[in-house]
């Protein structure tokens, strides 16, 4: 999705078990045609199946 110098891109990454899938979405700001900003957002829920905080 775009509008207004902002983009969304919302995806999933096959990454096998224990997590098979993670969902990551990235908001893009865009300014004069080119990208100045991106933020990542994960499936922090998904993250943990694969990689557990206490390892």
């Amino acid at each position: 999705m775009y509008e207004a110098g902002r983009a969304v891109l919302m995806y999933d990454c096959l990454v096998g078990e224990p997590a098979d899938v993670i969902r990551v979405v990235e908001y893009l700001d865009v300014e004069g045609g080119l990208i100045r900003r991106i933020r990542q957002v994960y499936d922090v829920a998904a993250l943990h199946r694969l990689v557990p905080p206490n390892a």
